[in-house]
């Protein structure tokens, strides 16, 4: 269902749509900054705008022979998202799920927890 719009409504969308272009060659520059924004974000020596917590994945010792399990854990300011996924012996996934919480502690202490567990 499509509302008509009010001159005034219409000006201030056109402004705001105007607003949020980019030009190619500012859109580049800002994919090549945020590139370079993560990889200090991973690096252990120099600081960065962004905090980022590397994460590993063990690989099985084998191929699974049947249905395998794995998950991953990712938190953003104050939420955290679980997901588990189950895969077949060909790596297609099987089912996933996800859920998110409300984070009551820090990222630190959570990924601590889920490091000793």
């Amino acid at each position: 269902m499509s509302a008509m719009l009010s001159n005034e409504q219409q000006a201030f969308l056109d402004h705001a749509t105007t607003s949020f272009a980019v030009s190619d060659e500012s859109l580049n520059t800002i994919v090549t900054r945020a590139h370079a924004e993560l990889f200090r974000g991973l690096s252990t020596s120099q600081g960065s705008e962004l905090l980022m917590k590397p994460t590993f994945i063990r690989p099985p010792l084998a191929r699974p022979s049947s249905v395998s399990l794995g998950m991953s854990i990712s938190a953003t300011g104050s939420r955290i998202r679980i997901t588990s996924i189950t895969v077949d012996s060909n790596s297609t996934p099987l089912r996933t799920h996800t859920q998110v919480f409300t984070m009551q502690s820090t990222t630190q202490n959570v990924f601590d927890f889920a490091a000793n567990c």
